[in-house]
């Protein structure tokens, strides 16, 4: 059979590799059956296979995955509070202390509801106090009043009278609102210094940071000489707050929820020492006589003083002071699991938690001694004076010869010696 090069044309024979004129390669003939062999459509079955194969493995990727996504929201995701929830428990708790903060922007140093005001010449305090009030529009005036041999300066409320001066008081400002409310993170630095030692917040709570602002603020409030008086007004007011969740959802946490928190974390905080568990003990108890508007939410913490000749005598006698022997009855009776003994010897202010949940501190306190030998003895090394109270310097003895210094504030409380603060101590050389 003769063939015909495709490039140039020539004929060679059937069985020619390369032309006999060009030298090109000549293509091989295909068999007989391949040539007899009908042509087949072969490649669409091939695809559909494909296709299938591909959908399929689609199908079980995305089952895995609302597979996964479905355990990780039942077993291992707790949704934290939404921005609107923050804002709604700042607003609930700016109303709840509304009042108590208000009384900050507000002086009672004079009857303001006085009016006329009639003021002895002589008395220069008054009249420049006046004369400041005068010239903000509070009052107005003085007019001068002849009496006999004196004279008197007469002062009647001006057109801002009815606008700063409330329930016979100087209000600067009309009350408080909610600006920025910053949820805090697992993470950030705010909320370690919120939470006591390494505890961490447990799930179902969340701590939010409320950034207040005053409303109607007198624009010379911080002038002289009402800055002097108001000086709280001029540093920016912060608040943390406790959001729960609960069956409704995440909402401000009551008085009660936030101490059994705070109560949980100060006796997870505790296993470092027992001075420190007491500490940590006594800043729950202050913090929730402050959450409650307590005795310590108002009180001012005194400066410590150094101790003097009457401290010297009064540490040499220590024996006789009733307060001198509240730490060994108090930590004795702990080391001894009698809870109710030691409980009673709390001020009011640290009886606000209850029984039950004090007891559980009291109670990892009691174990923090036992894991070092036991308590062998409680030294008082100086009592002092602090504000018609007592500062009770102490000295822990355990049964494996270590030791821990520590501090407490003792009252009378119904003519009663009580412990009132826990303070901070260290350890001994």
């Amino acid at each position: 059979m003769t063939r015909f090069c495709t490039r140039c044309g020539a004929a060679n024979t059937d069985d020619a590799r390369f032309c006999a004129r060009c030298g090109a390669p000549m293509r091989p003939v295909p068999p007989a059956s391949a040539l007899a062999a009908p042509a087949r459509p072969a490649v669409a079955a091939t695809p559909r296979r494909g296709w299938g194969v591909w959908l399929l493995a689609a199908v079980m990727a995305l089952l895995l995955v609302l597979a996964g996504g479905l355990a990780w929201w039942v077993f291992g995701y707790h949704p934290g509070p939404t921005q609107a929830q923050a804002d709604a428990a700042a607003a609930a708790w700016l109303q709840q202390h509304q009042n108590r903060l208000q009384q900050t922007a507000c002086v009672r140093n004079f009857n303001y509801a006085l009016d006329p005001v009639v003021v002895n010449g002589y008395d220069q305090n008054t009249r420049q106090w006046l004369d400041a009030l005068v010239r903000v529009g509070v009052y107005t005036g003085p007019q001068v009043i002849h009496r006999g041999f004196f004279q008197q300066l007469q002062y009647r409320h001006g057109p801002e009278a009815a606008r700063y001066i409330r329930d016979g008081a100087l209000c600067v400002a009309q009350g408080l609102t909610v600006g920025r409310v910053q949820l805090l993170g697992a993470d950030s630095a705010a909320l370690r210094e919120r939470l006591p030692g390494a505890a961490k917040l447990p799930a179902g709570w969340a701590v939010a940071a409320v950034q207040l602002q005053w409303r109607g603020l007198a624009p010379w409030a911080a002038q002289p000489p009402f800055d002097a008086q108001f000086t709280q007004l001029q540093s920016a007011l912060r608040q943390t707050i406790v959001l729960h969740q609960d069956g409704q959802g995440w909402r401000l946490a009551t008085p009660a929820e936030e101490l059994g928190l705070n109560m949980q974390l100060g006796a997870e905080a505790a296993g470092a020492g027992v001075d420190q568990a007491a500490r940590q003990l006594g800043q729950m108890l202050n913090r929730a006589a402050q959450a409650f508007g307590g005795a310590s939410a108002a009180m001012p913490q005194p400066a410590p003083q150094q101790p003097g000749v009457l401290d010297w005598l009064r540490n040499l006698f220590s024996f006789g002071d009733p307060a001198a022997k509240l730490p060994r009855e108090f930590f004795t009776a702990v080391a001894q699991g009698q809870m109710q003994q030691a409980l009673a010897l709390l001020g009011p202010d640290l009886q606000i938690f209850g029984a039950d949940k004090l007891r559980l501190a009291l109670q990892n306190m009691q174990q923090q001694m036992q894991a070092r030998g036991g308590l062998k003895d409680v030294e008082v090394r100086s009592v002092s004076d602090l504000s018609g109270n007592r500062q009770v310097v102490y000295v822990l003895d355990f049964g494996n010869g270590s030791q821990e210094r520590g501090t407490l504030v003792a009252g009378q409380v119904g003519g009663q010696w009580r412990i009132l603060e826990f303070k901070g101590g260290g350890m001994t050389p």
